[in-house]
């Protein structure tokens, strides 16, 4: 009597082991998912190529198939950022809110501080007028340059042509009433 359980488990020497089911729509979008907090998080292709082969995990996918699952985690990504900035701005807010209760219980004021801090240049609270006012400044300055150097360099330039004779023997630079014509400003 043969036991089909075991033959059908066991493969037969010299025949490849036989292909792992391929993956339902939901378990790779669930990875993608995965890898995309690890992408946020810093992990890098390593990082990943070992999540994918632990032991509790052990997706059993080439590299190839984790560098398609890191490109669409990045569409992701882009699909996310692009439609709900405001939702990710709301997110990095209540970041902070959990960082800044965190340090207050910790006591950690220079921390709690910065996140406050953090906070306020997200939401757009702090008016930056000293760089700006150094800028204008700056700015100033340089166009004060600029006309200081156009004065003098006009300046050193005659106002009116010298008269002289064109070769056909008229006064070239002279107008109608033969007057000096003035030059052009700059």
């Amino acid at each position: 009597m043969r036991d089909d359980a075991a033959t059908s488990e066991t493969p037969l020497p010299g025949t490849p082991p036989p292909k792992p089911a391929k993956s339902t729509n939901a378990v790779i979008s669930q990875r993608v998912e995965e890898i995309l907090r690890l992408r946020i998080d810093g992990a890098n292709f390593a990082d990943i190529r070992d999540y994918a082969d632990a032991p509790e995990r052990a997706w059993g996918i080439s590299d190839s198939q984790i560098k398609r699952y890191i490109q669409k985690s990045d569409e992701l990504l882009r699909e996310r950022t692009e439609r709900g900035r405001g939702k990710i701005t709301r997110i990095h807010l209540a970041r902070r809110e959990t960082l800044f209760a965190r340090a207050v219980q910790s006591a950690d004021l220079r921390t709690a501080l910065a996140v406050l801090d953090s906070d306020a240049k997200l939401r757009g609270l702090f008016d930056d007028t000293k760089k700006l006012e150094h800028l204008a400044a700056t700015l100033l300055a340089k166009v004060a340059d600029l006309e200081a150097a156009a004065h003098a360099h006009h300046a050193d330039r005659p106002t009116t042509l010298p008269a002289s004779r064109d070769p056909a023997g008229g006064q070239a630079d002279r107008g109608d009433s033969g007057e000096p014509v003035p030059l052009p400003s700059p």
